[in-house]
C-alpha cells in the first residue's frame, strides 16, 4: 500500500484538492457515527438489520434463506466497508481503523492490525499529514459469484493521497472483495464480513 507518491501533474490545484480530502474524510466519519446510531436505535426491533435504502435510511429486513437473491444491501455495505476504509483524514485515520475492524473476518483482523504496526502507519500519516479518498465507480454485480462460504465480487473505483508537501497520487484501482452473512450485532449492525481483500492498479 503505496501511501506517498509524487503527483503527476504539478499544474493542478492542490491545496484545493487537500482541502476537498479533509473535507470528505471527516464527513465520512461523522456520517458512519450517525448510521451506527440509526442501525442501534433501529436494531431495537425484534427484526434482523440488514442495511440502508438509496436514501441512506436504515430499515429492517428479515432473511429467507442463503441465495444470491436474498443478499439485501450488500453493496451499500461494501460501499460503505471501502469508504471507512480508505476515506480519512489524519485525525480520523485511527479511530476508522479501528471501526472497520469490527467488519472485517477474524483472520483479515489480524492480518490488517500486524500490517499497521509493523508498518507504523499510524505515526507516519500524522506526521505526513497524508489524507485519503476513495470514489467508488462499479461494483460489478456481473462479476459477483459464490465463493468458500461467502461470496465474491470486483470494484472499480479511484484512489487519491494526498499530503502536507501537496504531493499527490491518483490511482485507478480494482479491488476483489470476499464477503460472507453473519449474525448481525452491536458491533456490526449490517449482518456481514469482509474476509479476503485484493487491490491491484488499472
Amino acid at each position: 500500500m503505496k501511501l506517498i507518491s509524487k503527483f503527476i501533474n504539478p499544474q493542478a490545484d492542490l491545496n484545493v484538492a487537500y482541502q476537498t480530502a479533509k473535507f470528505s474524510a471527516i464527513a465520512s466519519f461523522i456520517f458512519n457515527i450517525i448510521l451506527s446510531l440509526c442501525l442501534i436505535i433501529v436494531s431495537a426491533s425484534k427484526e434482523k438489520i440488514i442495511g440502508i435504502d438509496q436514501q441512506g435510511i436504515p430499515y429492517p429486513v428479515e432473511v429467507i434463506n442463503q441465495k444470491l437473491s436474498d443478499l439485501i444491501s450488500f453493496r451499500q455495505f461494501l460501499s460503505f466497508f471501502l469508504t471507512t476504509l480508505y476515506s480519512w483524514h489524519p485525525d480520523t485515520y485511527e479511530d476508522q481503523m479501528n471501526s472497520i475492524l469490527a467488519f472485517m473476518s477474524p483472520e483479515l483482523k489480524s492480518e490488517y492490525r500486524k500490517y499497521i504496526a509493523e508498518s507504523d502507519l499510524i505515526n507516519k500519516i500524522k506526521r505526513n499529514k497524508v489524507s485519503s479518498v476513495i470514489s467508488i465507480k462499479n461494483i460489478n454485480t456481473d462479476t459477483l459469484e459464490v465463493y468458500q462460504d461467502g461470496y465474491r465480487i470486483r470494484i472499480e473505483a479511484i484512489k487519491a493521497n494526498i499530503t502536507s508537501l501537496k504531493d499527490e497520487l491518483v490511482q485507478p484501482v480494482e479491488f476483489t472483495i470476499a464477503f460472507r452473512k453473519i449474525s448481525p450485532s452491536k458491533y456490526n449492525l449490517w449482518g456481514f464480513e469482509v474476509f479476503e481483500l485484493k487491490e491491484s492498479n488499472l
